[in-house]
């Protein structure tokens, strides 16, 4: 029996005013054929007896693109007439169109293939008033059902297109909103009934997915996973998540903070650690984990520029500082018998741990408090002891100590006290330069004097320049160069320190304006020792190690 749904469905669908409907022609009008053709006879009238019968104006011929020559058709003759007329009798249905000779009838004309689920849609139910994007949305809902028909009736088998489709109905569906699927629901499902459709006339053709090994179920529970709505339309639409590329660019000197119990780690965004800085340095520019820096990572130091902004993660690495370390805020140092200890803070709230009362205790010749000292307490949470002093707060009389103090360095400076005598009596720099990078208001013939008195040409230049030509010409030639660190740019350190291989020269810090410091950074770079006191001191316990080792081997 004849089922004239989907023909009068193919219609509705494509019939309409756009390019992509106006190029269905040829499909509505085999459609409208098929439908007449079906049309009951109207038994009331007699067939024509004429000698030249002509078909019914109805039964119009679609010219198609053949490869097969035409043929003239052949007129019956007379005596053959009543047999025609008889045939006209017949239902219409029996009837075929005509085709040119040499071409196969289509199959629509003369048996239509039931599909494999059969799909009841109600295409005229009126749609509510649409804005842009749903009527957008409806487009593509019209294309989208064109092409499910071409795969419904395999005249289209491309597999990638038909998974390409598949993938554009899933990505569509997931963009509309609630509302949006509510009111496209009539159009929304008939395109869902012809996927199913189109999925079962197409299922020979897909490639089977690989078989995977099933995960063996823990002892404990193997929960099922949850069966989705649309399978095939979910593992079609997914794709693979790409790993996020970190916030910031360490090459051009941006890194993480990390916090640790004392100071913090500077991560690159590769994870790694860059190096660590002070507590002091943290409280200065207020750095919490997840704070991106811009800062200057030398060997010998690290300079923090400023802060940048904040981020709560680096890939898998997660910034909550509140659960991962615990703080106790104004702790009171009393003593307590033999040692130090920290009972409660200075609002005589107890030191509590997971919950219960705890005493930190400390030694009495420590370097950190000492008795009345107010303290931050830090330990990691899954660690309690691990808990350390990370800050001192100044006391009054320290903050009284530390106004004096600046009073007495805010007045003018007189002059360098220039040593007569050397420090040193070994030191000989006899026909060496000697470059001093200093500010540009100090007393340079303090510093030139006592070059002078070792023996060597001294060359001052501005600690404050940071533009690297400038400096390069006038290190170049240098055989020692000092750097006062306290009236020197941080640019300019790190050019010195980069220069120095390029150069070949021995380079020493004077950490202040202090000449004893400068005498001491002249010895260290006429012996080629290491520029800093700190390094300084390390190799001379090395050394002194090195010896008492010795002498126990004697």
């Amino acid at each position: 029996m004849y089922d004239y749904r989907n023909d009068l469905m193919t219609i509705i669908q494509n019939i309409g005013a756009s390019p992509a409907e106006l190029a269905q022609g040829r499909t509505i009008l085999q459609a409208a054929l098929n439908l007449i053709n079906a049309l009951p006879v109207d038994r009331t009238s007699r067939p024509t007896h004429r000698r030249n019968h002509q078909p019914p104006a109805h039964q119009f011929q679609i010219k198609r693109h053949e490869t097969a020559p035409r043929r003239t058709p052949v007129t019956p003759p007379a005596s053959q007439a009543p047999a025609k007329s008889a045939e006209v009798a017949k239902p219409k249905a029996a009837l075929a169109p005509a085709v040119p000779n040499g071409q196969p009838t289509p199959a629509s004309a003369t048996t239509v293939k039931p599909a494999p689920a059969p799909v009841t849609s109600q295409p005229t139910a009126p749609l509510p008033p649409l804005n842009g994007d749903q009527y957008a949305a409806l487009n593509k809902l019209k294309g989208l059902a064109q092409e499910l028909t071409g795969f419904i009736n395999q005249t289209n088998t491309a597999v990638p297109a038909f998974v390409n489709l598949t993938k554009r109905l899933a990505k569509l569906e997931a963009d509309l909103s609630e509302a949006d699927q509510t009111a496209l629901a009539s159009r929304l499902t008939p395109v869902k009934q012809l996927l199913a459709q189109a999925q079962a006339v197409m299922a020979p053709r897909l490639p089977k997915p690989a078989p995977q090994p099933k995960p063996k179920p823990s002892p404990a529970k193997a929960a099922k996973p949850a069966p989705s709505a649309n399978p095939m339309a979910a593992a079609l639409a997914k794709e693979d998540v790409k790993k996020a590329p970190a916030p910031f660019n360490s090459q051009k000197g941006q890194y993480v903070v990390q916090r640790e119990l004392t100071g913090a780690q500077l991560l690159t965004d590769s994870g790694q650690a860059a190096g660590h800085i002070s507590e002091t340095i943290v409280r200065k520019f207020n750095l919490v984990s997840g704070t991106i820096v811009k800062a200057d990572i030398n060997p010998t130091d690290i300079f923090v520029h400023k802060a940048l902004r904040q981020i709560d993660h680096l890939g898998d690495l997660k910034f909550d500082d509140a659960q991962q370390i615990q703080t106790f805020d104004f702790g009171v140092v009393n003593k307590h018998k033999r040692h130090l200890r920290v009972t409660f803070n200075s609002n005589n709230e107890p030191l509590l741990v997971n919950g219960k009362k705890y005493a930190f205790l400390l030694d009495e010749d420590n370097l950190q408090a000492t008795n009345g000292s107010i303290v931050e307490l830090a330990w990691y949470t899954n660690d309690p002891d691990s808990m350390r002093i990370r800050w001192t707060y100044p006391t009054t009389a320290e903050k009284t100590a530390a106004k004096q103090a600046a009073k007495k360095r805010a007045k003018p400076a007189t002059t360098l006290s220039v040593p007569t005598e050397k420090r040193y009596p070994g030191i000989d720099l006899s026909g060496q330069t000697v470059a001093v990078l200093v500010g540009n208001r100090q007393e340079h013939e303090d510093y030139e004097a006592t070059i002078r008195l070792y023996g060597g040409e001294p060359t001052v230049i501005d600690g404050f320049k940071t533009q690297k030509s400038y400096l390069k010409s006038k290190l170049r030639g240098a055989d020692l160069v000092i750097l006062v660190k306290s009236k020197a740019h941080h640019g300019t350190s790190k050019a010195v320190v980069d220069f120095q291989n390029q150069l070949g020269y021995n380079f020493a810090v004077a950490n202040t304006l202090s000449m004893g410091q400068f005498e001491d950074a002249l010895y260290r770079a006429a012996n080629g020792f290491p520029a800093d006191t700190a390094s300084f001191a390390n190799q001379d316990l090395t050394d002194q190690i090195g010896a008492a080792l010795d002498k126990v081997k004697k």
